[in-house]
C-alpha cells in the first residue's frame, strides 16, 4: 500500500506503508498529519487511518506505562536534627536580644507559660519561611524542602497550619513527658506510612536530597557553632540550675570535683 501525506502544506508521496510506519515509530510523524491511500473516502489524520491504528495505540500505551516518581524517603532523624538546629538558632537569637535589653533569663524560663509564649513565634516564623522558600535554615543545610504533593509552594495559611500541627502533635508543645510521647508516636507513624501525619493531612511532602560529605560537615560545624553560642548566651540559666542542685543535693554536689583556682 502506498500513502500520500500533506506536510507543511505540501503533498508528498506516494510513500510505501512501511516507510510511513517507521517514521511514526521514530516520532517523525505525530499522527496529526493528513494522509490518503487508494480506497480512502477522503484525507484523514494518520492516527485515524485503520492501517496505522496499532502504531499509535502502542505509542499511547507506552506513555501510560511511564513509571511514577520514586517514593519519598521520610528520613525522620535527619528532619529532627534540622528542627533542633532551627530551634537552638531561634532561642540563641531571642535570649541574646533579651540579655541585650536587660531582661532576666532565669525568670523567663521559670514559667511554663513564658516558655510556651517564647516558642510560639518560632512556629509562626517556620510557617512563613516554608511558605516563602520551602525550607528553613536547618532544613536548607541538610537539603530538605517542604512542598505540596507533586510540587509547588505551600500557601501561607497551610504552611503556618502545618507548623502548628508539628508543634502540637510532633513536639507535644515542648512539655515534659508529652514531648517525648508525641515524638515516639510521630516516629512510629512516619516509619509505618512513609510520611508524617501532618503531611498526609495537609497534602504536603518532604523532599530530601542525598547528602554529600561536604554538606554533612558544614551542618555539623554550623550546629556546633549554634550550640556553643546559645550555651554562652544562656549561661545565667545554667548557673541558676547548678545553684538549685547545690541547695537540693549538697552531699552529691560536694562529691563533684571542682576546678581549683
Amino acid at each position: 500500500m502506498e500513502i500520500w501525506l500533506i506536510r507543511d502544506g505540501e503533498k508528498t508521496g506516494p510513500l510505501p506503508e512501511y516507510t510511513v510506519r517507521e517514521s511514526i515509530e521514530r516520532g517523525d510523524l505525530s499522527g496529526d498529519e493528513m494522509g490518503w491511500h487508494d480506497g480512502s473516502p477522503d484525507w484523514m489524520p494518520l492516527r485515524e487511518m485503520e492501517v496505522f491504528h496499532s502504531n499509535f495505540r502502542e505509542t499511547e500505551e507506552a506513555i501510560d506505562l511511564v513509571p511514577p516518581p520514586l517514593p519519598v524517603r521520610p528520613r525522620p532523624f535527619l528532619r529532627l536534627w534540622a528542627r533542633l538546629f532551627d530551634l537552638y538558632l531561634y532561642l540563641g537569637f531571642v535570649f541574646g536580644v533579651m540579655r541585650l535589653i536587660g531582661l532576666d533569663l532565669v525568670d523567663t524560663v521559670s514559667s511554663s507559660l513564658n516558655v510556651f509564649l517564647l516558642i510560639l513565634p518560632w512556629v509562626v516564623l517556620e510557617g512563613i519561611a516554608i511558605h516563602l522558600t520551602g525550607t528553613t535554615p536547618g532544613k536548607w543545610l541538610l537539603g530538605i524542602r517542604v512542598q505540596r504533593i507533586g510540587g509547588g509552594a505551600l500557601e501561607l495559611g497551610g504552611s503556618v497550619h502545618r507548623a502548628v500541627r508539628v508543634y502540637i502533635y510532633g513536639l507535644g508543645m515542648n512539655l515534659p513527658i508529652l514531648r517525648e510521647a508525641c515524638q515516639c508516636v510521630a516516629l512510629w507513624y512516619v516509619l509505618k506510612h512513609k510520611a508524617a501525619w501532618w503531611d498526609r493531612v495537609g497534602q504536603t511532602e518532604v523532599r530530601v536530597k542525598d547528602g554529600s560529605p561536604l554538606r554533612t560537615v558544614i551542618f555539623v560545624l554550623s550546629f556546633f557553632a549554634v550550640m556553643m553560642t546559645s550555651g554562652t548566651i544562656m549561661t545565667p540559666i545554667s548557673d541558676d540550675m547548678l545553684e538549685k542542685l547545690q541547695k537540693a543535693y549538697p552531699e552529691l554536689m560536694e562529691s563533684v570535683p571542682r576546678d581549683e583556682a
